[in-house]
């Protein structure tokens, strides 16, 4: 009977070491798949970490470049106000009593032949000259059906038809239909020296005009004298050209707060993200 008793308890002692040993291998698999959990779950931690890292540079750099393309705009604006207000005078744009008769004849909006004239580069200053104040010229239609009682000093300019024209008349470098007949007649050359060689042979009604400032017939000259910078033509197509580059300035800087708009809004995600997968990991270590 001892002998039974001691055999009894002997294998009690067996299966209890086994279902212990069982015990530890379950839980060993349970700490083996906890572990690769804490792994996964600290390597999607530092990604997302790197991640918001670059997020966080792109920002700055999009800030960077937003704070440029501003500076740029204000100093484009800047130049834009002021030849806009040397234009404005140049063209008779500031005449008030012009202004309001235009206005009563629904003119006031109308081009001035300046802001629709175009010239071939380098001979806005030549062709600027021999128009004279008609450059200020107001572009209408048909100026024979404007009621023209009590009309202040104004010049009214019709589109033209394009004039037949040799290269060597400086109405060939007029580029739109504008102002050609104003300027019909009169020939370019390079200097005054050639000029007056040349202008024995004008004929009645014709005139040389030089690069370098001179203009003359048969038997007069004029001192033209006028700087480039002063040029209305050259103003205008600096104004046209700021006018596009702060169209440019513009479209770049709504495609920047794009861009920063949604580089934020990922920050948010990931930050939210990178949030969760801490309390998961702080809640697998306890």
């Amino acid at each position: 009977l001892q002998e039974r008793q001691q055999r009894l308890t002997n294998e009690m002692g067996q299966f209890a070491t086994d279902g212990l040993l069982d015990e530890v291998a379950i839980q060993q698999e349970i700490l083996a798949a906890l572990d690769l959990s804490l792994q996964d779950e600290q390597q999607h931690l530092e990604q997302l970490s790197e991640r918001i890292g670059e997020a966080n540079q792109r920002s700055q750099q999009l800030q960077q470049t937003a704070h440029q393309l501003n500076s740029q705009k204000q100093q484009a604006q800047g130049q834009e106000s002021a030849l806009k207000a040397l234009q404005q005078a140049a063209l008779g744009l500031d005449n008030q009593q012009q202004n309001r008769w235009l206005q009563t004849q629904q003119l006031a909006t109308n081009a001035r032949l300046a802001e629709v004239l175009q010239v071939e580069s380098g001979f806005e200053s030549l062709v600027e000259a021999v128009l004279g104040d008609a450059i200020k010229a107001v572009v209408v239609e048909d100026f024979s059906a404007i009621n023209l009682a009590d009309s202040p000093s104004v010049i009214f300019l019709e589109q033209d038809n394009s004039v037949e024209t040799t290269t060597e008349f400086l109405a060939s470098k007029l580029l739109s239909r504008f102002g050609q007949e104003l300027v019909v007649g009169v020939k370019y050359c390079a200097s005054l020296p050639e000029a007056l060689k040349q202008r024995h042979g004008l004929a009645a009604g014709e005139s040389l005009i030089t690069q370098d400032g001179f203009w003359l017939g048969q038997h007069w000259l004029k001192v033209v004298g006028k700087k480039a910078e002063d040029s209305v033509l050259t103003r205008q197509t600096v104004l046209a050209d700021l006018h596009h580059r702060l169209e440019q300035l513009q479209q770049e800087l709504v495609a920047i707060q794009e861009s920063q708009t949604l580089v934020n809004q990922q920050q948010q995600q990931m930050e939210q993200e990178r949030l969760q997968v801490q309390r998961q990991l702080s809640q697998h270590l306890q």
